[in-house]
């Protein structure tokens, strides 16, 4: 079972936040005001990342950092994704929509959990992630149909290129999910903008819920 913590709110819709490498549960906890009425729970990844100089700080997978760019430990990374599909599937029983939210290394773990589990998500929202072959590749995607998505990225973003992000974009256009995605002039984060927007959606996603 995954560390993490909730809001102790009561609902009958559960808003699921994944971190980004380096951070901790608590790093985007602090969105859970953003999902109003709401029971808002954030997962730590399992990766201790104090050796590595990380304070505090976890992974979902490793990363390599290279002069070619960021190459990934899919193993782990498929590891993380079984973890978090089963996690999700005891808190489907316990709420009757259920929606994830992934910045960075999390959003890559939430499309994969988005595309690979059917009737497990209601809506997703993926800010800032990179086009991950293993993920994206052979996807299945007939029951993405009318499930919302958002999905966010920054022209200025140092760590993961826009194009990754256009990337996700694109192949969400060749779906029948609804689609709300926007690239915002940020770096790799979640700027005021993008906060409002992603309210504004979930506003009006949470009809179709």
């Amino acid at each position: 079972m995954l560390k993490s913590v909730n809001n102790k709110l009561e609902s009958d819709t559960c808003v699921v936040l994944l971190h980004g490498f380096g951070a901790d549960m608590n790093d985007l906890f602090s969105m859970k005001a953003l999902f109003e009425s709401c029971h808002v729970v954030s997962f730590q990844a399992p990766i201790d990342l104090s050796s590595a100089g990380y304070m505090g700080g976890f992974a979902w997978f490793s990363l390599d950092f290279t002069p070619y760019g960021i190459s990934y430990n899919t193993e782990e990374a498929e590891e993380a994704i079984t973890e978090l599909s089963e996690e999700l599937q005891s808190l489907r029983k316990k709420f009757k929509k259920l929606v994830i939210c992934g910045f960075s290394q999390g959003s890559i773990l939430a499309h994969a959990l988005l595309l690979r589990y059917p009737n497990l998500l209601d809506g997703a929202i993926c800010l800032s992630g990179r086009y991950s072959e293993f993920v994206f590749e052979n996807a299945f995607t007939d029951h993405l149909k009318d499930i919302p998505v958002f999905i966010s990225h920054g022209t200025q973003d140092e760590v993961i290129p826009v194009d990754l992000g256009r990337k996700i974009i694109d192949f969400y256009k060749q779906t029948d999910a609804k689609l709300f995605s926007k690239i915002y002039p940020m770096g790799h984060d979640i700027s005021l903008e993008c906060q409002q927007d992603l309210v504004k959606w979930f506003t009006q996603a949470s009809k179709m819920f």
